[in-house]
């Protein structure tokens, strides 16, 4: 059974309403609109979390890449930077 991470009601000028569950991609963030009891398309078989079809296409070239691991990989980066640049102005005294 799919729980839905949020339900999006949308109300129209009129009086008209429309109900949506909504789901976060686990690999790009995206958030994804469904119809009310419908699952996600695709999943991730490595991560075992709900992916959007773009990154379901992806997977096969960029293997599984959770969205929290690309942003630890990017902090780890800039830390890695900073810390140069530090050392650089350093040596320059």
């Amino acid at each position: 059974m799919f729980n839905a991470h949020s339900t999006e009601i949308i109300t129209g000028p009129y009086g008209e309403r429309e109900e949506h569950d909504r789901f976060r991609c686990n690999h790009c963030g995206a958030h994804k609109r469904l119809k009310p009891g419908e699952t996600p398309e695709f999943t991730c078989k490595i991560c075992m979390d709900f992916i959007c079809g773009f990154c379901a296409n992806r997977l096969m070239v960029d293997g599984c890449t959770p969205q929290e691991k690309y942003l630890e990989d990017m902090e780890r980066a800039i830390t890695r930077r900073l810390g140069w640049e530090r050392n650089f102005r350093e040596m320059g005294r």
